[in-house]
């Protein structure tokens, strides 16, 4: 393929769907709440945040968490 080619490609952008967005972004939160060199604060609101994302889990996503750790058959 020639320079020129690539040049006129289409940008293409990540489709996430919205569990996996929550994922990311329940993981980032909790990296977050973690890091004792983040202040105090900052970490508590994260926190907060957490649960209030937590709560936005779809039944089947909260069921399959349970099973992948052992809580649910």
């Amino acid at each position: 393929m020639a320079v020129e080619d690539t040049m006129n490609a289409p940008k293409l952008q990540l489709v996430r769907t919205r569990e996996q967005t929550i994922e990311e972004a329940l993981q980032a939160l909790t990296n977050v709440i973690a890091d004792t060199s983040i202040d105090a604060a900052a970490r508590r609101a994260c926190a907060i945040a957490h649960g209030e994302l937590h709560a936005c889990r779809s039944p089947e996503t909260v069921k399959r968490l349970e099973r992948d750790m052992g809580l649910r058959k």
